[in-house]
């Protein structure tokens, strides 16, 4: 398991050759759930774009690097992009906090878990909250209320 804020800014290197295509930027999720459908990379020269690279196509996401076989114009759809700051909020409506990063299972493409920051002081006193049950959108993240853990528990 990895944080994801260890992820982003790996450098994406081709299969085929062994080039540097890009750095890692974020992970497009399955509308609503947790698997991993593909990353996001801003690929390196002058010319910079944003592809994707389909889990698919992701042969290993490792402590170094990442290996795929290609990258797309096209991110693969409906899917959502967790955004560090994006609100999270209870299946009652209440704001649990903002989302500060995620913890990724690499060996089978899914996040296992959302971590949320309630504010400085509050994060310092008590921890940051681990969510396991979520559904994410571009527009807002529900997390299950009894799928709430206090504390360390996601330092892998």
């Amino acid at each position: 398991m990895k944080r994801l804020n260890d992820l982003i800014g790996l450098p994406v290197v081709s299969s085929q050759d062994g080039r540097i295509l890009g750095n890692l930027t974020g992970l497009r999720l399955k509308s609503g759930g947790a698997e991993i459908l593909g990353m996001c990379v801003r690929t390196a020269g002058l010319r910079q774009r944003r592809l994707v690279a389909s889990a698919q196509d992701t042969l290993m996401l490792g402590d170094m690097s990442a290996v795929v076989r290609r990258l797309s114009d096209v991110p693969p759809a409906p899917a959502w992009t967790p955004q560090p700051g994006q609100r999270v909020l209870s299946t009652d409506g209440g704001l649990l906090g903002l989302l500060s990063g995620a913890l990724v299972d690499c060996d089978h493409m899914q996040v296992v878990a959302l971590e949320i920051s309630r504010g400085a002081l509050d994060d310092f006193r008590m921890g940051r909250l681990w969510v396991r049950s979520f559904r994410g959108s571009d527009e807002r993240i529900i997390a299950s209320p009894e799928e709430i853990d206090d504390g360390e528990e996601g330092d892998a």
